[in-house]
């Protein structure tokens, strides 16, 4: 038996690649968290027509203090990492 995907972490979301899987996983009713440090990579922009539907926080994933109080927060179902 399948479980239900309550919340998806994607890390990376605000990348190229990272954003497309965010808006199909919005476009598929998924409650997700993204996690983005916004570096080169990374633009708000592309999260724009999704924005009121995620939860967005701004961190480097090797921050293991600010990652545990995400996953403390908001305790994800799955974790996708698009994060380099």
């Amino acid at each position: 038996m399948r479980k239900k995907i309550r919340s998806i972490l994607i890390t990376g979301g605000a990348g190229f690649i990272g954003s497309a899987f965010v808006r199909l996983a919005v476009a598929k009713g998924c409650k997700v968290i993204v996690v983005d440090n916004l570096t080169y990579a990374g633009d708000l922009k592309r999260l724009a027509t999704v924005r009121n539907k995620i939860a967005f926080c701004k961190a480097d994933i090797a921050d293991k203090a600010k990652i545990n109080s995400i996953f403390k927060k908001f305790r994800p179902s799955i974790v996708v990492n698009f994060a380099a």
